[in-house]
């Protein structure tokens, strides 16, 4: 790794940290990876995020998790749902953006980045992944028309899940990695903004992916 990759690996962890309070909910950096332009990327820099309560760790819980799997899953043990206009502040604010997937290439990237346990929340036999930065424009009539990028970009490439977007019992309009049994897999869904409703509110969807542009 060059001196300069990793001076802004360096920075994204930075940004990442600053904003954190010790004893409040904060989103925590998981890992960052790099797509160069040498490997027929964008150069950009992606990071994985899990919001969490920090002061709702117990001793016993540090450690039961620290012991037998390491910091990542304390985090994950008390991850908070984060309603995608949560996550997209939160991106905002470290100086990002949800992330923005807008070829086949780029979503193999990105899906081999957070083909992760830690990312993904199992329950009722469907699998979350991390939010990403789709959203649907308001009094769409048809579920798939009207999706765009925070970032502006032109929404021309999707990668829907088997009979996804559905709005499904309700107005679904933001979209985030999803699999129909416990497979990871490169596939989306919509989902409404904020997931703690009734049909959900045992699944913890609490990790989205910011991207960075420098």
């Amino acid at each position: 790794m060059t001196l300069g990759r990793w001076l802004i690996r360096c920075e994204i962890w930075l940004l990442a940290v600053a904003p954190a309070t010790v004893g409040i909910a904060a989103p925590f950096l998981v890992d960052v990876t790099h797509w160069p332009t040498s490997n027929g990327g964008n150069g950009h820099w992606y990071g994985l995020y899990v919001n969490y309560d920090d002061s709702a760790l117990s001793v016993s819980q540090i450690e039961e998790y620290f012991d037998s799997e390491g910091d990542y899953a304390i985090v994950k043990a008390n991850g908070l749902y984060t309603p995608w206009s949560e996550a997209n502040e939160m991106a905002i604010a470290s100086r990002g953006q949800l992330a923005s997937i807008t070829s086949p290439d780029e979503n193999a990237f990105v899906f081999a980045f957070v083909d992760d346990p830690i990312a993904w929340s199992f329950r009722f036999r469907r699998s979350w992944g991390p939010w990403i930065g789709g959203f649907q424009l308001p009094n769409q009539s048809d579920p798939g028309s009207g999706w765009q990028w925070t970032t502006g970009e032109p929404f021309v490439y999707s990668a829907w899940n088997v009979g996804e977007p559905n709005d499904f019992e309700v107005e679904e309009d933001r979209l985030i990695y999803f699999s129909l049994n416990a497979e990871r897999v490169p596939l989306w869904n919509d989902m409404p903004d904020d997931p703690r409703v009734p049909r959900l509110s045992t699944a913890r969807l609490d990790t989205f992916l910011v991207e960075f542009e420098f």
